[in-house]
């Protein structure tokens, strides 16, 4: 059965004369996923900070289960049963997996007597911190990764350890801030079967933009613009409010109506594709204009293949747009071509 596990009640955040968060209020229901979408600056991750105890409010009151937590420490609020994650993920990349997730375990255990000689003895064969974090990898799916260096993993198993770690500390409200983030397509996709197995045990709240694992996710979404809540309810009538559509999704929604209805074959068409197949006979070439040329431009960033055969042109005189929601590679391809990234594949000049 539902039950409210997280109530926050006009919750207001001001740094000098700037309201980051102004009168939000929220509830985190067991078994439901709580959206919080809007454009960047909107006030997503202060309201994050603001429930785990990273940033006290102005105002307002956050309560957990029967505790009021308003003013609680991080540390304190962790332990009555709420786990975060972070926009940048945060693990020990230099242990293996099963070391991360069994050091956020330790932090669970239980307290003791002070006794000396328990300093010389290792954690490794607590039996009951080692229980907690195998249930977490598990239920992260990361049981078969366990020997291998954190650092080493690619990018969506590293979002999926720091949940494991969180897991493993065996909270009941679990606060992702963008845990797509920077995720291709396949990543993605396991992160959205993974957070839908923990659904029915947490009470969960998102921060994430996007859109597809928004929808596929949500039971509720809350929108927020310049720190103020202007929209909260069913996904559906969110879709559907125009004054969403206008300040998150854009006047014209349908991208891929609008994409359609020009044709591909035009050469007027700003979003029509550009032949690339004919390559310069040298780095300046025959086309004293042409002054960028990527040539099917892989990048990856460990495992995870970020940049698939990308292909274009930059002559003198025309500004690109790059479209594409967050982790579609748009700020990788600027890194490859200015060289802060260096390409598995390609040719580029």
């Amino acid at each position: 059965m539902s039950e409210v596990l997280l109530s926050a009640k006009n919750l207001t955040k001001r740094f000098g004369g700037l309201a980051a968060v102004n009168d939000v209020s929220v509830d985190l229901w067991r078994d439901r996923i709580h959206v919080v979408i809007g454009p960047n600056g909107a006030g997503k991750s202060t309201l994050t900070n603001l429930l785990s105890g990273d940033l006290p409010p102005t105002s307002g009151s956050i309560t957990l289960g029967t505790h009021d937590i308003t003013s609680a420490a991080p540390e304190q609020i962790s332990r009555r049963g709420l786990g975060r994650s972070y926009q940048k993920t945060n693990i020990f990349l230099p242990f293996t997996v099963w070391e991360n997730v069994r050091l956020a375990a330790q932090s669970r255990a239980a307290q003791q007597p002070f006794n000396p000689v328990r300093w010389l003895q290792s954690a490794r064969h607590d039996a009951a911190v080692n229980e907690r974090a195998e249930k977490a990898l598990e239920l992260a799916g990361l049981t078969a990764r366990r020997d291998f260096i954190a650092g080493a993993a690619s990018h969506g198993e590293q979002r999926q350890l720091e949940i494991a770690m969180t897991l493993a500390t065996d909270p009941q409200v679990l606060l992702l801030d963008e845990p797509l983030a920077g995720m291709g397509v396949a990543e993605a996709e396991s992160m959205v079967e993974l957070l839908l197995r923990l659904k029915p045990h947490h009470a969960m709240m998102l921060v994430e933009h996007d859109i597809d694992a928004i929808f596929a996710l949500a039971d509720h979404l809350t929108v927020m613009v310049n720190g103020t809540v202007i929209a909260s309810g069913e996904p559906a009538a969110i879709r559907a409010d125009r004054g969403v559509q206008a300040a998150y999704l854009g006047r014209n929604t349908d991208m891929a109506t609008h994409a359609n209805a020009n044709r591909q074959d035009d050469p007027n068409n700003p979003l029509a594709p550009r032949s690339h197949n004919t390559a310069p006979t040298t780095r300046h070439g025959h086309d004293p204009d042409l002054l960028i040329h990527a040539i099917d431009l892989h990048t990856y960033y460990g495992a995870s293949h970020i940049l698939k055969g990308v292909n274009f042109q930059v002559r003198r005189g025309e500004t690109i747009g790059l479209m594409g929601r967050n982790g579609m590679g748009k700020s990788t391809l600027l890194k490859s071509i200015m060289g802060l990234v260096k390409p598995g594949a390609a040719a580029c000049w």
